[in-house]
């Protein structure tokens, strides 16, 4: 089991806190592929915890674990120190989960304001001057700039992120799982993205953040996950792991040593001119241009 991290105290002795989100142990299959082989990765409040390796390393199996739309075969999930829901409560996983992924789940036709408390409403009746109060609080709260009226059809790439991210909030969700958030994002949008990042943990907020790019890893996240076929090979503070260990964790130690040598051999000929001119002077004859 991964040990959780004290917190309050209580008589003078500190008393454990519970990860946000906790996956034990889980195993599971499909078919004869097995996507996770006993792999455990806990995320503590106010964290903001990587999630890396190759394709089919098996972080989406891990993610549909740990948002209730995979079942395993084997482990438990505990969020908050609770037992997770069962698989056909969703609103009560989406309670305490929200995972903002790399395809935008905004729908285009409704407003800001309604695509953040999308299936809220309370009864029959909206009372559509409420939701676009309670909007336009939850976004000067959190310091995002967006009209709560505006369609969600002309919003950016990063707009709809916001309103994304927002939506996870309003619910309460204190456990936020970030799917390749800067695939589509232009570096100034991702320096933004890595400041909501932090004003997010900071008020408590779990973060799981998934990615190829390993130089955000070490800029947003304070620990990291590796997992590499179907296993977590290494979880350890982003501080102790350098670039190294971590490509050797997603790759493997034999793999890595050869794109190693390979790339020393790309830069050895690509560093090798192919064509040396000295002293060249050309005369052009009269009338030939």
């Amino acid at each position: 089991m991964i040990p959780s991290s004290p917190s309050e105290t209580h008589g003078g002795r500190p008393e454990p806190r519970p990860p946000a989100a906790l996956a034990e142990a889980i195993w599971k299959s499909f078919g004869r592929t097995q996507a996770l082989q006993d792999v455990s990765v806990s995320v503590q409040a106010g964290e903001c915890h990587a999630l890396v390796g190759r394709n089919g390393a098996g972080k989406s199996t891990l993610v549909g674990v740990l948002t209730g739309l995979l079942k395993p075969d084997r482990g438990d999930v505990r969020l908050d120190g609770e037992p997770a829901p069962s698989l056909g409560d969703r609103a009560a996983w989406q309670e305490r989960v929200a995972c903002v992924y790399q395809r935008s789940m905004v729908i285009p036709t409704l407003s800001v304001a309604e695509n953040i408390f999308l299936n809220r409403g309370e009864g029959p009746l909206v009372r559509w001057q409420e939701l676009r109060r309670q909007a336009r609080r939850l976004l000067l709260e959190w310091g995002f700039d967006l009209d709560v009226d505006a369609p969600a059809a002309g919003l950016s790439v990063e707009q709809k992120q916001i309103v994304e991210i927002a939506r996870a909030l309003a619910i309460g969700a204190r456990f936020l799982i970030l799917d390749e958030p800067t695939a589509a994002l232009e570096s100034h949008a991702v320096e933004r993205l890595f400041e909501r990042v932090r004003r997010v943990k900071e008020s408590g907020v779990a973060i799981l953040y998934i990615s190829h790019h390993l130089e955000e890893v070490y800029e947003i996240c304070d620990r990291a996950t590796v997992l590499r076929d179907g296993k977590r090979v290494v979880t350890a503070s982003v501080a102790d792991l350098d670039h190294e260990r971590l490509v050797t964790a997603m790759v493997g130690g034999e793999l890595a040593r050869a794109e190693r040598e390979q790339a020393a051999r790309v830069e050895e000929v690509e560093g090798t001119p192919r064509l040396k001119v000295r002293g060249l002077s050309v005369e052009t004859p009269l009338g030939s241009v």
